[in-house]
């Protein structure tokens, strides 16, 4: 990953302008990822861990997928995947199991027609209305369509929802089960955050809820149960 290069194809310096905006703002609350006048490429691999320190891991992580895969290149939210994923693993594992994700967990999320994420986010819709009928009855009340929120949701697979032991979590689970896992996690966010978004007078502020913008107990700090939540008829829509 770290002597990638990088075409200058069209779409190619495209994906790294994209990248070069995104990175810098990708977690900028942890002291790894916050940019610095000392910040740059020398010396990050050495001693302990230093403000910034994840940065260029991270443009090269992303920087190296637009060259394997250029129908893809880069999409916004991959970049607080990769990001979480080097929080825990070193830089060429981080690689390829970003190449994982995204080329076997969830295909089509980050293509340029975003095809498998469509169906998925219309599918999470007729779930929502048959497991959590109250807020989703409210969203319509509100005009606020689900797809807003869960489109981040799922592009990010909640690492830029939650705090990062909530997203590792969720990304474990995602790792051994597969995708069926966001539709849980989903569910599970909505009924945890039931009585706030009943409670809404406004869309603003049910978009709120729905983005966990609080740090409070229903926002950053969310803890609820997911794992094996039952949905049934899943497999059938």
């Amino acid at each position: 990953v770290m002597l990638a290069t990088t075409s200058d194809s069209a779409d190619m310096v495209e994906s790294r302008d994209q990248i070069d905006k995104d990175v810098p703002r990708t977690f900028p609350e942890n002291p790894l990822f916050r940019e610095t006048e000392q910040t740059g490429v020398h010396g990050l691999h050495h001693g302990e861990l230093q403000q910034g320190q994840l940065l260029e891991p991270l443009r090269r992580v992303l920087s190296a997928y637009c060259i394997r895969d250029r129908r893809v290149g880069y999409c916004q939210a991959m970049n607080f995947v990769a990001a979480t994923l080097l929080l825990v693993l070193e830089e060429d594992d981080a690689f390829w199991v970003l190449c994982c994700v995204l080329e076997d967990i969830v295909p089509g999320y980050y293509t340029k027609d975003m095809t498998r994420l469509i169906v998925d986010l219309r599918a999470l819709d007729k779930v929502a209305a048959a497991v959590a009928p109250a807020v989703h009855a409210k969203l319509e009340q509100l005009q606020l369509p689900l797809e807003v929120s869960a489109a981040r949701w799922f592009l990010s697979l909640f690492t830029s929802v939650f705090d990062t032991p909530m997203a590792l979590h969720i990304l474990d689970e995602l790792f051994a089960v597969g995708s069926k896992v966001l539709f849980q996690v989903s569910v599970g966010f909505m009924l945890h955050v039931q009585e706030a978004l009943l409670a809404c007078s406004q869309p603003e502020e049910a978009l709120a809820v729905l983005n966990a913008n609080e740090m409070s107990s229903q926002g950053f700090l969310s803890r609820f149960k997911f794992v094996h939540y039952n949905l049934a008829g899943l497999e059938d829509i």
